[in-house]
């Protein structure tokens, strides 16, 4: 018996052996790897220049859109390029788009969404229930494909 994983995003550097991770909650902080693991941050790397508690990427249900924020004091960086980055200071924040590249230091992944045919939205019936509300969170999606190896321009959706 095999077991599939739902996830809202992915968070993938596109070489080989990169770093991947699937988001299966509505929000996660990484930050560097301790000696003292910390289960509430995912582990990017040992480099000194990622802090312990380096950003942190959302889901703003009020905003209806996935946001990051910086708390780094070396910051990072997010764009849709490696040519078109906007560099956060600590406490800033901005909205993510599937395929945004994010940069700490010398480390960057792509921030992935599924592609709209996966994700299908939830069809209004006569009578609506309270918890059906506007703001309500994305559903899970159906599983995530194991993206390709080779670099690649960022990607547009899983």
């Amino acid at each position: 018996c095999s077991f599939l994983a739902m996830a809202f995003a992915k968070l993938v550097e596109p070489k080989p052996n990169g770093f991947s991770y699937e988001m299966t909650s509505l929000s996660v902080t990484l930050g560097r790897k301790t000696k003292k693991p910390d289960p509430d941050i995912v582990a990017l790397s040992t480099l000194k220049n990622i802090s312990r508690k380096h950003i942190s990427i959302w889901f703003d249900a009020e905003k209806q859109q996935w946001m990051v924020k910086c708390h780094g004091k070396n910051g990072a960086r997010v764009g849709s390029h490696p040519d078109n980055m906007l560099y956060l200071q600590a406490d800033q924040e901005r909205p993510l788009q599937s395929g945004s590249r994010v940069e700490i230091g010398e480390f960057w992944f792509y921030f992935l969404l599924p592609k709209s045919s996966v994700v299908q939205e939830p069809t209004p019936s006569p009578v609506a229930e309270p918890s059906q509300a506007a703001d309500a969170a994305p559903s899970p999606v159906l599983p995530i494909a194991a993206p390709d190896t080779a670099p690649a321009p960022a990607p547009t959706a899983m």
